[in-house]
């Protein structure tokens, strides 16, 4: 067997399972960078008990921050006189992106251990890390391109959403005294002093919200493009296993048909490897997909409502331009990742029926037949009634939330 190429730093144990110390520093380190700012992820370098219980505070005052956005958008709701249709649809709007963060630190925080015990027991597994061949390390390099990308992208339109609704109540003429947005707040606005006070918990809230839907999404994505990786390395390994019993068999047969033998128990136990962390991710984040999914069609519809709204260019037009960009590319990059993971899947018992099983043992055949056969069946991410990753699905979304779109519109010119 080729000499293995190791990728990853730290310390590996009998089994090959990663150390689980500073993991979040080798793999995905930019996404739990985020995570870590934004107080949803205590670093497992954290040896000190005063350290860990500080940022424990930290992360009680990061998810009291955006709460708070919660609590007082409600108060300002019930305590308002002007309840239209569209102050309605703008505090259900804003309620619903509030509520999507919070969801999101709570299942993260709640659910740390089971995303260390998924990274540290499959996504990192020395198995995984040991690179054999060229093939192997470019499927290894196009999966950190696509880490990087993602994050540009999906950075870069929060970036953009977050400074026009941060910018807007300071560098446009404001004599109200208006907010990021509009909330309850326990003092007269109209004097400097409170204005910034609420202004400036308004933005650390936002930037907290912000950075939970850009690192948690990230890390989803990252997760999902990397059990797609392990596939097409599963699958490189497999295609191999004739030409390399065939080399084998020149010296010895008896030694390439142990060497057989070895391999595909490998090729079985990494086939096993791969349905295993789609598994554990499901049971992760499944309730989380089915919420982000279930709230994308009021968020696109009461975005493209107050789009309609608003005066072309500008400054409330640029800020709902953005967010929808946002939400868009949110659900669209949900959908082309879990498509990509069913596509590599759809291609693995066809690339079996193609390669040369008939130098192979009967033995070796019929494990082959049974890894077809669980292949066939693809595997299902976050798929339920509502949510199937597809393109399809994608343009489902858009069409509904159009529809919705027409009805509330139909309904305020009632």
């Amino acid at each position: 067997m080729h000499q293995a190429i190791k990728i990853a730093n730290g310390r590996i144990d009998a089994d090959g399972i990663p150390n689980v110390e500073g993991l979040e520093k080798r793999v995905f380190p930019r996404t739990f960078l985020l995570l870590i700012v934004g107080g949803m992820w205590a670093p497992t370098t954290i040896k000190s008990r005063a350290l860990f219980a500080c940022y424990q505070l930290y992360t009680v005052f990061c998810f009291v921050s955006v709460c708070m956005l919660i609590i007082t958008i409600l108060i300002d709701n019930v305590l308002s006189d002007d309840k239209t249709m569209e102050s309605l649809v703008e505090y259900a709007y804003m309620l619903i992106v509030f509520s999507n963060g919070l969801v999101r630190i709570i299942n993260l925080v709640s659910r740390r251990d089971k995303i260390l015990r998924l990274l540290q027991g499959n996504i990192m597994l020395d198995r995984w890390q040991s690179l054999r061949d060229d093939e192997e390390l470019a499927i290894i390099a196009e999966s950190k391109v696509s880490e990087k990308l993602v994050l540009k992208i999906w950075g870069s339109l929060i970036l953009m959403n977050g400074i026009s609704n941060a910018v807007n109540p300071i560098i446009h003429e404001n004599p109200d005294n208006t907010l990021m947005f509009e909330c309850y707040s326990p003092c007269d606005r109209s004097v400097s002093y409170c204005f910034w006070m609420t202004y400036s918990y308004q933005l650390f809230g936002y930037v907290i919200m912000s950075v939970a839907h850009l690192g948690v999404d990230c890390l989803i994505y990252n997760i999902i493009d990397q059990i797609n990786s392990h596939y097409k390395i599963f699958l490189n390994r497999l295609l191999k296993l004739p030409a390399r019993v065939r080399e084998k068999a020149r010296d010895d047969v008896a030694a390439a048909l142990r060497y057989e033998n070895n391999y595909i128990k490998e090729c079985v136990a990494d086939h096993h490897s791969i349905y295993k962390a789609a598994g554990e991710l499901n049971d992760i984040f499944n309730e989380l997909v089915f919420i982000q999914f279930i709230s994308c069609i009021s968020l696109l519809c009461t975005n493209i409502y107050f789009l309609s709204k608003q005066e072309l260019f500008s400054p409330p037009f640029i800020a709902v331009f953005a967010f929808l960009c946002c939400a868009l590319t949110q659900n669209f990059f949900f959908c082309l990742f879990g498509n990509k993971l069913s596509q590599t899947g759809s291609e693995i018992a066809g690339a079996i029926f193609g390669m040369d099983w008939q130098e192979l043992q009967k033995e070796t055949r019929r494990k082959l037949l049974f890894i077809m056969l669980l292949t066939s069946k693809g595997i299902a991410l976050f798929n339920n009634a509502v949510v199937n990753l597809s393109p399809e699905t994608f343009l489902k979304l858009v069409k509904v939330s159009y529809s919705a779109f027409n009805l509330l519109n139909q309904s305020t010119h009632k």
